[in-house]
């Protein structure tokens, strides 16, 4: 879980899991001053970062070395009404077998994030009244 907390700047947020602290902000253009992640940046951190992970574990046990690895990701809001993460993966390896670099494109899809967000999602909310 994720508890956020408002900092004295305009905009500026705490977000922390209860062992780790981050900072999101709006742009300055929004009012914020850009102090921290914005918050779509967190949401294809997000990806980027999971699918990383799970390229890597799967490699790893693999014995694939893949020392510059890299995942880009970029949330497309050019279609209001479809939306598209899009994601580029960069392997860091010029060498690296056609079929090992497909499967390793497969495993990406494998990542527990890309699953969540490539289903139908709820979200709820609730007021907590203290």
């Amino acid at each position: 879980m994720i508890v956020t907390r408002n900092r004295t700047e305009p905009y500026a947020v705490e977000f922390s899991d209860g062992k780790h602290i981050g900072l999101a902000d709006a742009i300055t253009a929004d009012g914020g001053r850009e102090a921290g992640f914005k918050p779509f940046a967190l949401l294809e951190a997000s990806l980027a970062s999971c699918t990383a992970m799970t390229i890597r574990m799967y490699a790893d046990r693999h014995g694939w070395a893949l020392p510059g690895l890299e995942v880009r990701v970029k949330y497309d809001q050019s279609r209001p009404d479809a939306p598209v993460l899009r994601y580029d993966v960069d392997f860091g390896v010029a060498d690296l077998a056609p079929d090992i670099r497909e499967r390793l494109m497969h495993v990406a899809t494998a990542c527990p994030v890309h699953k969540a967000l490539s289903k139908p999602m709820t979200i709820e909310h609730s007021e907590l009244v203290v």
